[in-house]
């Protein structure tokens, strides 16, 4: 009677470890699940203030010569700052123009870069009448 007891209760015991051991290993990928996300969502966040920092900066510009010289690569540093140093997170701007009978339409393709991943792309146009701003 006492093993029969033994028996049930080990019995027991080892589909309880059982139980939380599978909880723990769900538990666990979960976390790592929601982890990759949010460095996923922390990266678009930045991406997406850093191209609107690029395109604001675009659309200051007073002349199409100037919003021409707007093309290039810009490079940001870990605080999404920027620096000379080539790093992986980078904007490219790619800036092209149309010649219209009344003025100039501008336009930048901005794409921001973490490694060869593209990350987010945005077009921004201008256009500026006879030289100057319209």
């Amino acid at each position: 009677m006492k093993r029969d007891r033994a028996r049930a209760f080990l019995t027991e015991f080892i589909i309880v470890i059982i139980f939380f051991s599978l909880a723990a290993i769900v538990t666990v990928r979960l976390f790592a699940l929601a982890s990759a996300k949010s460095s996923d969502t922390n990266r678009l966040n930045y991406a997406d203030n850093v191209i609107k920092q690029e395109a604001e900066g675009f659309l200051a510009c007073e002349t199409a010569d100037d919003a021409l010289l707007t093309a290039g690569i810009s490079y940001y540093d870990d605080s999404y700052v920027i620096t000379e140093k080539e790093t992986d997170f980078y904007a490219k701007k790619v800036v092209t123009s149309t010649d219209t009978d009344n003025g100039v339409l501008v336009s930048s393709a901005i794409s921001i870069y973490d490694g060869d991943d593209v990350v987010t792309t945005v077009t921004v146009s201008k256009y500026f009448s006879n030289g100057g701003v319209d």
